[in-house]
């Protein structure tokens, strides 16, 4: 099972009113592992962000 990170969550309508119907929307994105080294330093590109892996099996 991948890894998840909530980015936003969204009520309608605001303001809540107690006993009534709402939609409640959330944005999810997948956690994409770190590429590590055999001494456990990430994979860094040049600008500073972490190499991932992109589907596939890893472990």
């Amino acid at each position: 099972m991948p890894a998840i990170r909530i980015d936003a969550v969204e009520i309608k309508p605001q303001p809540v009113v107690t006993g009534a119907q709402y939609l409640l929307s959330v944005a999810v994105t997948e956690i994409l592992p770190g590429i590590l080294t055999t001494d456990e330093y990430y994979i860094e590109t040049a600008d500073g962000f972490c190499l991932t892996l992109e589907g596939g099996q890893y472990g």
